[in-house]
């Protein structure tokens, strides 16, 4: 992402977690050095200066905020890995985890001892993972109370807020993108229940929407997932990681796709299944991202479309998209993605209002 003043201060606006660290804000009328989800007001523009990294905020003269703590944000060498993890594990308490497992699970699961996830825990947020978990239950019994008469399982709601993107700001995204979000305003980026599906999704075929790609992974979750007894006519799951990487690449290829993609799918279940890999927004970002394309037959395009979905990451694009550059008469990816950087922060936003608009053109006039 640029580091743009404008763009960095509608970031600021829009207090969205996913940036934190990318970027850092001296106020001038402070002398204070922020990150870009500090919880006091929001400054005003021409107080505020961004900086790469804490340390240039630092020998600009700004001091370290004492709210938000500009030395504990992801980014930080030694101190990155602990925020992550950290973080890691208060998404996993949001959505339930110490309903059914342990503080010890909990620490297994971010892959570390509970020791030492107690002790970065505290240090990052101030509190104890129990206290945490305590307040999460309180917050979200009175959610249930006041804010719906649904019988909804708490501990589902937050995946359900992922899922629909419901902690944007749609009225600032539709601000910045101006005409483009015109058409259907208010449009968030879909996430996803389980990125490793997603993922699947972006590597079966040309298109995850395309007929020939769902029949793909019709065959895929007829073939290899698991029975279960649902409504609406609901049969089977999607199959998961570690059952895909058990399977042969013949196995995958008999449902129709290529040997490339097959490999590549063995390869990312393998990756999945053993841990080497999450594919959820509390997975680091630009790691993940380096290792979908170590991973052979992965593309461009299937990176940022995960980068998009599974990790909810909103300023992914795919410059390589060919519908993305004839629509927008560009031969090339790097032309596409440098007419793309007038809607940094929010490209995964554009990118859907502009598959939106083609469909809908197609629809209109469809191809004889």
């Amino acid at each position: 992402m640029r580091l743009d003043p404008d763009t960095c201060y509608e970031t600021m606006l829009s207090k969205d977690r996913r940036f934190d660290g990318w970027f850092f804000v001296g106020v001038s009328s402070t002398g204070i050095d922020c990150r870009p989800v500090c919880p006091v007001r929001t400054p005003r523009r021409q107080n505020c200066h961004f900086f790469a990294n804490a340390a240039a905020a630092e020998r600009a003269g700004f001091r370290p905020c004492l709210r938000c703590r500009p030395e504990l944000a992801p980014g930080n060498g030694l101190l990155d890995v602990s925020s992550r993890l950290a973080h890691a594990a208060a998404t996993l308490i949001e959505e339930g985890f110490l309903n059914t497992g342990s503080l010890a699970d909990l620490a297994a699961r971010v892959g570390v001892n509970d020791r030492h996830l107690r002790r970065i825990f505290d240090a990052q947020f101030g509190v104890s993972l129990m206290e945490f978990a305590q307040t999460q239950r309180l917050l979200m019994a009175k959610r249930l109370l006041t804010d719906t008469r649904l019988p909804v399982v708490g501990q589902f709601l937050p995946r359900v807020r992922r899922l629909f993107d419901l902690d944007s700001r749609p009225d600032l995204i539709d601000l910045h993108l101006g005409d483009l979000a015109a058409g259907s305003p208010g449009m968030r980026v879909p996430g996803a229940m389980d990125g490793f599906e997603i993922a699947v999704c972006a590597l079966a075929g040309q298109s995850p929407r395309s007929t020939n790609t769902q029949c793909i992974l019709a065959r895929i979750a007829g073939r290899f997932g698991t029975q279960v007894s649902a409504p609406q006519a609901l049969t089977r799951v999607f199959p998961s990681a570690a059952t895909l990487a058990r399977e042969p690449v013949s196995a995958l290829e008999d449902t129709g796709m290529s040997r490339k993609r097959a490999e590549a799918i063995v390869a990312l279940a393998s990756e999945v299944s053993s841990g080497r890999m999450r594919l959820e927004p509390a997975a680091p970002l630009e790691e993940t991202l380096h290792a979908l394309r170590n991973i052979h037959g992965i593309s461009e395009w299937a990176v940022q479309y995960i980068a998009m979905r599974a990790l909810a990451w909103p300023n992914a694009f795919p410059p390589c998209d060919p519908t993305l550059k004839k629509q927008l008469g560009y031969a090339s990816a790097s032309a596409l993605g440098r007419h793309a950087e007038q809607w940094e922060p929010w490209r995964a936003y554009a990118t859907l209002h502009m598959w939106s608009q083609l469909e809908g053109q197609l629809k209109r006039h469809p191809a004889t």
